[in-house]
């Protein structure tokens, strides 16, 4: 029996450009790691942090529900590299250390569950927090580009990570390239 005879689906398309982007699965995996490594991790380190450009992995979804494991990751990537002429060899440490960064994070929330909603350090307990968004002020210059990024995340379904999230928003972003957009 096909998947769409259960009526799981729902009445209101919500997926618009979750299905055009996102390939569930291992093969999913596989495509985006390929397509990773042959078109971003080159330009990984300031790629990453420009909005408008495919440079980041997008492996995040195939690591969180097991389609992809970092050692995979790892190993596709230095199995590339070891193919690829000494002269052209991208550089892989940027993109590796935010993977590591990636699975102590989870280390950290396995665990320390108490992290999402209280400080690691309990000694931070009382530190103020602005809970009502002031911490943007008005007219600051990463504003257009938080903007930006969250209804083109929507658009996809996209839920940006910590990293990616202040990468979108961050003000490391060059003046230019804010007014462009």
């Amino acid at each position: 029996m096909p998947v769409h005879a259960f009526g799981l689906l729902p009445a209101k398309p919500w997926t618009g450009g979750l299905a055009d982007t996102w390939r569930p699965g291992e093969a999913g995996a596989q495509e985006e790691l390929e397509l990773f490594v042959d078109d971003a991790l080159g330009d990984y380190a300031r790629g990453r942090d420009l909005p408008a450009r495919h440079g980041t992995s997008r492996l995040s979804p195939h690591l969180h529900f097991g389609e992809i494991t970092p050692r995979q990751i790892l190993h596709v990537i230095t199995e590339c590299i070891a193919r690829m002429h000494s002269d052209c060899r991208p550089d892989p440490e940027p993109y590796l250390r935010e993977l590591g960064w990636r699975e102590f994070a989870h280390h950290l929330l396995y665990h320390f569950p108490h992290t999402p909603e209280a400080p690691f350090d309990r000694r931070f307990d009382r530190f103020g927090w602005c809970e009502d968004g002031s911490a943007w002020p008005a007219g600051s210059r990463d504003a257009p580009v938080c903007h930006w990024s969250m209804p083109a995340w929507c658009l996809i379904n996209w839920r940006p990570t910590t990293n990616l999230s202040r990468r979108g928003r961050s003000s490391h972003a060059p003046a230019s390239s804010v007014r462009a957009l």
